[in-house]
């Protein structure tokens, strides 16, 4: 696939989601670098009580394009997501949660459809 010259953020609220952040970042992994040149991942931990920040730390520490943010508290998902966006510097921005109901793999579609239909906004609903 060609490797496209855009400016992506992913911003990922977190609350208590050790069991799947090492599977989320791998997924995410797996498809970002290979299409996308300049990337940010934002992880905003929201105030988490389980080992959600260390694993977190963890990443960063592997990766310096995975950055990671703390509240003080639990906020809520409205302002962790607030909070990325205030702290991110991507052209486009992806919005998805931790606890992988949103696929990683989903992204180049969504990218994709703005591309394509020269639009703003590109909304992922599942169907049942």
């Amino acid at each position: 696939m060609e490797i496209l010259n855009i400016n992506l953020s992913i911003i990922i609220p977190v609350f208590n989601d050790q069991e799947v952040l090492y599977e989320l970042y791998n997924r995410l992994m797996k498809i970002i670098p290979s299409i996308y040149e300049v990337y940010e991942i934002v992880f905003i931990d929201d105030g988490s009580i389980d080992n959600s920040f260390s694993i977190l730390k963890e990443i960063h520490q592997k990766n310096i394009k995975v950055k990671v943010l703390k509240q003080s508290r639990n906020f809520g998902q409205a302002n962790s997501i607030l909070a990325g966006l205030q702290y991110s510097k991507g052209e486009i921005v992806i919005i998805m949660d931790s606890d992988l109901q949103d696929r990683p793999e989903d992204i180049p579609v969504l990218i994709k459809e703005l591309e394509e239909n020269n639009v703003a906004m590109s909304i992922a609903k599942w169907e049942s």
